[in-house]
């Protein structure tokens, strides 16, 4: 079982985007090498389809989110986790 979490761009915050992405590129990268974040990544309009990020389990999708400068910063706003039979 795997965690899918959604997230959707705040529109009037996507200006702030490019900004904060080093930071959370960062904070990404961090979790990469425990094999937490099975993929990562926007969809192709961002702003109007948002993104999505797969975990290896609910304990590290709650914990990505939690610290995740994009949500933290009012950037994005997550969906809470769903578990997903893949």
């Amino acid at each position: 079982m795997k965690f899918v979490v959604r997230c959707a761009t705040v529109p009037e915050r996507a200006a702030d985007l490019p900004t904060v992405y080093p930071l959370h590129k960062a904070y990404l990268d961090a979790f990469e090498p425990t094999a937490d974040v099975v993929g990562i990544g926007t969809f192709e309009d961002p702003l109007t389809h948002g993104s999505m990020a797969i975990f290896a389990t609910l304990d590290a999708a709650r914990r990505f989110v939690a610290g995740d400068p994009f949500v933290t910063t009012g950037l994005v706003t997550p969906s809470e986790p769903v578990a997903w039979d893949a």
